[in-house]
């Protein structure tokens, strides 16, 4: 019996395995972290824009929370400023203090399509920014749902960058603790390998408050214990779905405090810096000195060219005393007497001769 191929049980196996592949919840939950990354882009952007193009009609009023410049820009009439209206939003000081720049302000008046454009700018900021504060509801509770373990030591917006960056659940759950450390600081480990600077110590566990409070010289510790903890809850959330987080954040919150009253440690007498070599090679001691530094310069204690040599023909004899071809003498020499007083030019020409440098032409 001949076998007959049947591409549409094949095709259906295919889209059933592609279904259940995407039907994950992480690959949703990374979805959403790059969505909150968008959104910080775009917020940045309009406000930048807005508090710009404000600044034509009130160059005075200045604020650092974007929500507050954009409300402050709807609520206000420069016009007529009322600290009544704009008190809610930054205080009773900061608005009677706001009212008394606007009736000084150098800014110049904008009319009333053009203070429409700009409230419009405003408006849109603040949808963006409410966007964001859903997305980030939103995503720290996927992340509490998918990874107890994991969000219940990190903190679910932490433990969300973390399945994110990794790619999913089960990705991260392969990764050892060494790997966890870094997830983050990719292109200062891989500049680290390449040049020999100094190795991250951390990536974006470094947002942890534990670690993002701690002395500089205990961070990498405390790093390095994070991580192993990590690595422990992300492989009981992905295989077992065990909840063993507490354990675990007591065993990290007794290495802090272990941690938390060591002293900087002190240099070793003698001990220098390890600086990076200005060539990116591997650090070495005594700091970044310029190549060649502790070498002598070229040719410095060697002889010049030719400073010790005889000068050409300073030692030849001359004449009676060996008789070069063309010396003064008598032609007693080796050679004959072929000089300017006499004798003949017949006699064995001495090996040095050259005719270049001779001085009767032939």
């Amino acid at each position: 019996m001949a076998f007959k191929f049947d591409q549409s049980k094949f095709m259906f196996r295919a889209k059933a395995g592609v279904q259940q592949a995407m039907a994950s919840p992480d690959l949703v939950l990374v979805q959403v972290v790059a969505a909150i990354d968008d959104m910080d882009k775009v917020a940045n952007l309009v406000s930048e824009r807005l508090n710009e193009w404000y600044g034509y009609h009130f160059p005075e009023f200045k604020q650092q929370d974007p929500a507050k410049f954009a409300k402050v820009v709807l609520a206000l009439d420069k016009a007529n400023p009322d600290a009544a209206a704009i008190a809610p939003i930054i205080g009773e000081q900061s608005a009677q203090l706001v009212c008394d720049r606007a009736k000084r302000s150098v800014g110049v008046a904008l009319s009333e399509p053009d203070l429409k454009a700009v409230r419009e700018q405003a408006s849109t900021l603040l949808a963006l920014l409410n966007h964001r504060e859903e997305l980030v509801a939103y995503s720290d509770e996927l992340a509490t749902r998918l990874a107890p373990n994991l969000s219940a030591i990190a903190g679910p917006s932490l433990a969300a960058k973390l399945i994110a960056q990794a790619g999913s659940l089960n990705k991260l759950a392969s990764f050892p603790a060494s790997t966890v450390q870094v997830i983050g600081a990719e292109k200062a480990l891989f500049k680290h390998l390449r040049s020999g600077s100094p190795p991250p110590k951390h990536g974006l566990i470094f947002q942890h408050p534990a670690i993002s409070t701690a002395p500089r010289w205990t961070r990498g510790k405390l790093a390095r214990a994070l991580a192993a903890k990590l690595t422990i809850a992300s492989k009981a959330d992905a295989y077992s779905h065990h909840f063993i987080a507490e354990k675990l954040k007591e065993q990290f919150e007794a290495r802090v405090k272990a941690l938390q009253g060591k002293p900087e440690p002190a240099r070793k007498p003698g001990q220098a810096p390890q600086v990076q070599t200005s060539f990116g090679g591997r650090p070495r001691p005594g700091g970044n000195r310029s190549f060649g530094g502790d070498r002598p310069r070229f040719g410095g204690d060697r002889p010049r060219f030719g400073a010790e040599r005889p000068r050409f023909g300073g030692d030849r004899p001359r004449g009676g005393q060996g008789g070069g071809f063309g010396g003064r003498g008598s032609g007693e020499g080796r050679g004959g007497s072929g000089g300017r007083e006499g004798g003949s030019a017949g006699g064995e020409r001495p090996r040095s001769f050259n005719p270049r440098f001779s001085k009767k032409k032939y």
